[in-house]
Formats: C-alpha cells, structure tokens, sequence
C-alpha cells in the first residue's frame, strides 16, 4: 500500500468513527521539539541541536468505549523541527506535520474533576517544511532558506511518513481539557540508509482541548 492510499484509509476508517462519536472539539498547544541525526561516518551530528518552540492546532473526537475509557483521535497541524544557535551559524529547522492521534484514555472520576492517563501510536505526515540559516563572519552576514524536500531519493531531505507512540495525561474539567503528550518516533525518517544514516523526531507537547458532547 502506497502512501496516498494509506493515509486515505486512516481517513475513512477515522471519520467513520465520528459517526458514532459523542464528542467532539478542537485543541491547540505548544510543542517543544528537536532531532537525533547520525550516521556511521560522523556518528552523532545532533549534539548542537536545541529545542525549538512550536505549536499544534486541530480537532478531537472522542469515542466511547465504557464509562471510564474513551478513544480519542483526530486530526492536528503539528509543528517540529529544531535550531542551531553558535557564535557564527545560527538556523531553524520548522517542519509541519499532519498528526493523526488514535489514543486510548482512561479516565477517573473525581466528582468536580476527571484526571485521565493514556497512550496509543500517533501518525505524523509532513505537509510542508523549511530550514533557514545565517552565516555570519567579520566581513559579512549571508542569509539563506530552503524548502524541504520529502521523499526517499537521494536529493530527498526528510521522509514523509512518521509513526511513533503517543503517552498522554492530563486533567478534565467540564469541556475543557488540560494535558501534555510525549511522543517518541519509532520511525527513521533519513532519505536513505546509506552510511547507517539515522533521524529521529523527538516531541513534548503541552495543549488545551475543548471538548464537546454527552
């Protein structure tokens, strides 16, 4: 199965489950991202990266399943990436993700609160990404851009496709929900494995939900 064909059959499969959803809503949230990159010429090449702020902004639909467990999925525009900071090279790396959340919480009930705890894998598809950069010395200040290029070939940047877990709690209050997710890639998104070459995503986020329904 292609890429296209996959990410249409997570598509169907999720709004079909919206049919039978009783809730639903929107979140939005910061995330706080950064890279692994090695390879087997260099070894580790990430130890200059630093985490780079971002955010996410999308739906939720929840799914009951008993009383206290709920699946919860959706869809969100989620920010990644990560910045170089040096004395003379400084450069942001923004990658833009489609993430398709398909978490199972459970949640316990405090009468005037509900705090809930859960995990599932999450399917990130990069959409759109950049990186910039600024080389400065005493004679000159040369600034840059590119767009990423998604693919496997070997002009390719990143790979488009990520898969990794979502571990997410949090706290409920009425419609509103308050969490943080980490969500560690199992997904080597180098174009190519030539040379051992290696990348990892690496993402924490923090978000609101507004969360409506029965």
């Amino acid at each position: 199965m292609n890429l296209k064909n996959f990410i249409i059959s997570v598509l169907i499969i999720t709004c079909s489950m919206h049919a039978f959803s009783q809730r639903f809503g929107f979140r939005v949230g910061a995330n706080f991202s950064n890279m692994i990159g090695k390879n087997d010429i260099v070894g580790t090449y990430s130890d200059d990266y630093k985490t780079a702020l971002g955010g996410h902004l999308g739906f939720v639909q929840e799914i009951p399943v008993n009383k206290d467990i709920v699946v919860q999925t959706g869809f969100t525009i989620a920010q990644r990436g990560y910045k170089v900071d040096k004395t003379n090279y400084k450069s942001n790396t923004y990658l833009f993700y489609m993430d398709i959340p398909i978490n199972a919480l459970y949640k316990l009930d405090l009468n005037a609160v509900k705090l809930f705890a859960g995990a599932g894998p999450n399917i990130a598809v990069g959409v759109f990404g950049i990186h910039n950069w600024t080389i400065t010395s005493p004679l000159a200040s040369v600034t840059d851009d590119k767009e990423i290029v998604w693919g496997k070939e070997d002009d390719s940047d990143l790979r488009r496709l990520d898969i990794g877990l979502n571990l997410t709690a949090g706290i409920e209050y009425g419609v509103i929900q308050l969490g943080v997710t980490y969500t560690p890639s199992f997904s080597n998104i180098a174009p190519t494995r030539d040379h051992g070459a290696f990348v990892k995503n690496k993402l924490f986020a923090v978000s609101m939900a507004f969360v409506f329904g029965k």
